[in-house]
Parts: structure tokens; sequence; C-alpha cells
């Protein structure tokens, strides 16, 4: 998904990264799964991702170094947290679980028949979040 952001580079680091903050809620096994392969991916576009775990509680009052999108790995997180975090933080906020696209996320998957990305362009417009052309004709929109 952060491959299909308009603007890429302008969200790199000082050193030239991606930083994307796995967010949870409490704790949560699914954590390491998805820093493990975000470590794997370790690079969008040829630029190294710097993946950090973060508590929800921490991430809504983060002041740190620019994020470049944050990863959801609790399904118990609330759509108002889902949406704040998108319009705060100005990224991309993607969730893997049912639901949390219309509730507030930016982005995630629509399973059908065949799996597709799902976006949220509402909640994508409050965040200043724009997808390259191609992305929007083949992904779910979800309101």
């Amino acid at each position: 998904m952060l491959g299909a952001l308009e603007g890429l580079q302008q969200r790199q680091s000082a050193d030239g990264q991606l930083l994307v903050v796995v967010a949870h809620q409490g704790s949560n096994d699914a954590v390491k799964q998805v820093v493990s392969t975000l470590e794997e991916i370790n690079q969008v576009q040829g630029m190294p991702l710097d993946v950090k775990v973060l508590p929800l509680d921490d991430l809504q009052t983060y002041r740190g170094p620019a994020l470049s999108g944050i990863f959801i790995a609790s399904v118990e997180i609330e759509p108002e947290s889902l949406r704040q975090l998108s319009v705060v933080h100005g990224v991309l906020v993607f969730s893997p679980f049912a639901g949390h696209v219309q509730a507030g996320a930016v982005a995630g998957i629509h399973v059908t028949d065949r799996i597709l990305p799902a976006i949220n362009l509402a909640q994508a417009r409050r965040a200043g979040v724009r997808f390259k052309a191609f992305f929007l004709r083949v992904a779910h929109h979800a309101e």
C-alpha cells in the first residue's frame, strides 16, 4: 500500500528510510508476526523500511520523527482512534481487520471471490493521503 502513495519520497526520514509504526492495544501476539513480515519486505520502491512498535496510547501522543505509515495489529481498536491516527499524523493507516476501513482506517483488504486492496477515500482526503491513479482503479472503495 505504501508503494501506491503519491509522493512517497517526501515521506522519507533524513536518513532515507520510511518509518512505519506497528500500533497495538494491550498485549498482542500478532505484533511479532507483523514486524517480522515488514522486516522481510525490507524496502518499498528502493527505500528501506524502519519498523517500530508502539502501543496505541503512545502513538496518539507521539511527537517523534515523521511517520510514513501506521499498521494496525489489534482488532479491538475503536473507530474514532482509527480516524484520528490518519488525520493527526497525516499518513496511511492500514488495517487488515474486517470493518476497520469502513470505521476509519485509510486502507486495508477486501475479500470476496478475490482479494483486493480496500481504501476509504473520504478518510484518505482528511489525512491528506493521495494514491496513484492505477491503484484507485483496482482498489475496492469502502465508505
